[in-house]
C-alpha cells in the first residue's frame, strides 16, 4: 500500500518493528532512497526458500465415468488449494486448474470446483505450470485406474477421448487447427515400441514398470485480458539491432526473436543485436508467463521484420541494387554488383532521408472470459466460448524400476512428446523439454516443501530433495509440430507443459511395476514401502 511504501522510505522512521516485515522491495527501496544508489539484496538460501513462493498444495477429489468401450461420459472433481497467508495469485491458479481438471480430454458432463483457501502457511505463488501440474497428476492417475478397470490399452483409451480440432474442451471452446494431443500420444507409444526388451530388472526384488500420462495448458493470457507486444527493428552502424520486452529468465527468448528477424527481414543472424526487457528503450513485452512469449512477441518481431524489409527494399530497389544483401563487401568493386553492404546502405538511407527503423506491436486473436453458462447450445457463435487463443500438448511414458524390499523408485528412462506447433530453434527446444522432465522428476519422486507450524523444516535444497543430475533418468525428447495459424511460422509456446505428465507417468510406472497406488507427492520410498507392506 501507499501510505505502508512512504512509512518504510522515511528515514530514520520506523516499520522494521511493527507486526509486518517489508518486503525485499521496500528494504532495497530504503536503501536506495538513503543512498541515492541502486541497491541489491543477496539472500541466504535458507532466507530465499523462506520468502520466496512456492507452488500450491492441492487436494483433489475425483470421479469419473465412463461406457464399457472406454467413451468418457462424465467427471466430477473437487480441487482444496493452499494459497497460504496471502492471495498472491492464487485466484489464478485456482482458474487454471478448475479449467484444467479434466486434463486434455473430451467429456460431456463435467462438474468441477476448485476453491483456494487461506492458511498460515508460506503464500503459494507462480509456479512453472501454473494450477495446471497439480490436476494432471490427478486426472492421469485416474485415466490410468480407469484403463485398467475397463480391460483397455492406456494408449487408445486416452487417444479414444483426446481433444483435438473440433472437439470441445470442459469450458464449452471449440478447438481449432493445430492442436496435436493424439500426435503426441502417437508419438509417444511409437518411441515406447522401440524400448521393448531393453530393461530388465537389475537384481532381486526389483521389478520393471511403465507408464504414461498427458496433460494441456494455455498458450498465452487469454480470458479477455490484453495481451500484447511490441518490437523495434533497426539498423545502425553496420548491425541490425532488435529491441523486445520478454524478459529472459533462461528461456532464450532473444535467440527465437533473433532468427525469426533473420529469417523474415533476410539479415544474416550474427548481424542482429538484441537488446531485451529496458523499459528505457524497448516496446512493453508484458509478463513472461503463460508460455507466451514466443507466440505474442515473436509475432512482434515478425510485423516489424516484415516493415524492415519493405523499408530495405524500397531503398535497395531506387539504388537499382537487389536482394540479398552481403555484410561485408569491403574489396569488391565494380558498377555492376548487385549487392550492398550494411555500412553503405545506411548512408544510402542518409542520402536518400530515409529512416532504417521499424516498430510494430501485436494483439493476441480475441479472447472472452469464462461464460457463466459455458454449454454451448446449437448454433453458438464458438467466439463466445473462447477463452484461449490456443493450447499446448504433452504426452509421456516412464519406465521405472522398483525396489519391492525397500520401496525405492529409480525412474530409468523419460520419453517426452511436446506439441509445439513449430520449433523455431529445435535444439532450445529440446532443452525446454529436458529441463522440464528434470523438474518433473524431481516433483513426482523426492521433493517436498515441508512445514511445522507454518515455518519451513526444509530448510534447503538437500533437505527438499532436489534431484542431482545423477538422479536425472535417459530423457528422449520428441517435438511434434503442427503448426498453428496464428503463431509466427506457427509455433505456439510450451515452456511450461513439459514438467506435467512426468509424476503421474511415474506413478502409473510404479503401479505397473508392484500393484500399488501413490496417490500424493512425492512417491517417496517410504511411501511405496508403506503401500507395499499394506497390500500384504
Amino acid at each position: 500500500p501507499e501510505d505502508r511504501v512512504r512509512l518504510i522510505s522515511t528515514p530514520g522512521g520506523g516499520g522494521f518493528g511493527g507486526k509486518e516485515e517489508p518486503t525485499v522491495q521496500l528494504h532495497c527501496a530504503l536503501g536506495t532512497f538513503l543512498t541515492g544508489r541502486p541497491v541489491k539484496m543477496t539472500m541466504t538460501r535458507e532466507e530465499s526458500i523462506m520468502a520466496s513462493t512456492k507452488r500450491h498444495a492441492e487436494w483433489l477429489h475425483y470421479k469419473v465415468g465412463a461406457k464399457k468401450d472406454g467413451t468418457l461420459v462424465a467427471l466430477e472433481a473437487e480441487v482444496l488449494i493452499d494459497t497460504g497467508a496471502y492471495a498472491s495469485l492464487g485466484m489464478p491458479v485456482t482458474f487454471r486448474s478448475g479449467v484444467c481438471t479434466a486434463g486434455p480430454y473430451s467429456i460431456p458432463n463435467v462438474k468441477t470446483d476448485s476453491t483456494s483457501y487461506y492458511t498460515n502457511n508460506p503464500p503459494g505463488g507462480a509456479f512453472r505450470g501454473f494450477g495446471s501440474t497439480q490436476v494432471a497428476f490427478a486426472s492421469e492417475v485416474m485415466m490410468d485406474r480407469l484403463a485398467r478397470e475397463l480391460g483397455m490399452d492406456p494408449f487408445e483409451l486416452r487417444l479414444k477421448n483426446a481433444l483435438a480440432p473440433g472437439k470441445q474442451t470442459i469450458t464449452g471452446q471449440t478447438l481449432e487447427e493445430g492442436e496435436a494431443y493424439m500426435e503426441t500420444l502417437e508419438a509417444v507409444r511409437n518411441a515406447l515400441e522401440k524400448e521393448k526388451g531393453k530393461y530388465a530388472p537389475s537384481g532381486p526384488g526389483k521389478k520393471i514398470g511403465i507408464g504414461i500420462a498427458g496433460s494441456y495448458k494455455n498458450v498465452g493470457l487469454g480470458t479477455g485480458i490484453p495481451d500484447k507486444a511490441g518490437a523495434i527493428v533497426e539498423l545502425s552502424g553496420g548491425r541490425v539491432n532488435l529491441y523486445h520486452g520478454a524478459a529472459e529468465i533462461g528461456q532464450g527468448p532473444g535467440t527465437v526473436l533473433s532468427q525469426i528477424l533473420a529469417e523474415v527481414a533476410g539479415v544474416p543472424f550474427d548481424l542482429i543485436d538484441t537488446i531485451e526487457n529496458d523499459s528505457r528503450l524497448c516496446p512493453d513485452g508484458e509478463e513472461t508467463t503463460a508460455s507466451r512469449q514466443t507466440y505474442i512477441s515473436g509475432n512482434a518481431v515478425k510485423l516489424a521484420a516484415e516493415e524492415f524489409r519493405g523499408i530495405l527494399e524500397g531503398l535497395m530497389q531506387e539504388a537499382g541494387l537487389t536482394l540479398p544483401f552481403m555484410a561485408d563487401l569491403e574489396g569488391v568493386t565494380g558498377e555492376n554488383r548487385k549487392s550492398i553492404s550494411w555500412l553503405e546502405l545506411e548512408d544510402l538511407a542518409v542520402k536518400n532521408q530515409v529512416a532504417l527503423s521499424a516498430e510494430a506491436h501485436y494483439a493476441a486473436p480475441d479472447t472472452v472470459p469464462l461464460p457463466k453458462n459455458n454449454t454451448p447450445a446449437p448454433g453458438d457463435d464458438p467466439a463466445k466460448y473462447k477463452i484461449h487463443a490456443a493450447y499446448c500438448y504433452a504426452a509421456q511414458a516412464a519406465i521405472v524400476e522398483v525396489d519391492e524390499n525397500t520401496g525405492a523408485v529409480k525412474v530409468l528412462k523419460i520419453i517426452a512428446a511436446n506439441d509445439l506447433g513449430r520449433a523455431i530453434n529445435p535444439l532450445m527446444a529440446r532443452g525446454q523439454v529436458e529441463g522440464g522432465v528434470a523438474m518433473g522428476v524431481g516433483y513426482g519422486v523426492s521433493e517436498q516443501f515441508v512445514l511445522d507450524q507454518g515455518r519451513p523444516v526444509t530448510d534447503n535444497l538437500v533437505k527438499i530433495g532436489v534431484p542431482k543430475i545423477t538422479d536425472m533418468p535417459e530423457i528422449e525428447a520428441i517435438l511434434v509440430e503442427s503448426p498453428v495459424p496464428t503463431g509466427p511460422f506457427g509455433a505456439k509456446g510450451m515452456g511450461e507443459l513439459p514438467v506435467n505428465p512426468s509424476a503421474p507417468a511415474i506413478c502409473n510406472a510404479i503401479y505397473d511395476a508392484v500393484g500399488v497406488r501413490i496417490n500424493s507427492l512425492p512417491a517417496t520410498k517410504d511411501k511405496v514401502l508403506a503401500a507395499l507392506q499394506a497390500k500384504k
